[in-house]
């Protein structure tokens, strides 16, 4: 069962009470972060992309951290390749879940 958030002052004592990071980051970073991104999975044929306005929950070191989410869209290709990718992803940037989409392509 989940506790309650003791009565706090701030958001921010709230925060450290629950041990839970958000990370938002400004549009122009995000920009920037989902180009390097797609540098380092366009070797492979993928592309990546965020995944909506979904946050997910994930634990950075000690804490529970809040984050976007990562697409991934591309021809399928090994699951090894794809986890390798996303520890990279993950270990580099501020994020905590990778999705992939497969895209098929429908023969005549």
């Amino acid at each position: 069962m989940v506790e309650p958030i003791a009565e706090a002052e701030t958001a921010t004592e709230a925060l450290k009470e629950s041990k839970a990071i958000s990370v938002k980051l400004a549009p122009d970073e995000e920009e920037r972060m989902i180009a390097a991104v797609n540098e380092l999975v366009s070797p492979y044929g993928l592309g990546a992309e965020f995944l909506g306005q979904v946050m997910t929950v994930g634990v950075v070191g000690d804490f529970r951290a809040y984050t976007r989410v990562i697409n991934l869209t591309g021809l399928p290709i090994h699951h090894k390749v794809l986890a390798c990718l996303a520890n990279d992803i993950c270990n580099t940037f501020p994020i905590t879940r990778i999705t992939f989409e497969p895209l098929f392509e429908l023969s005549q």
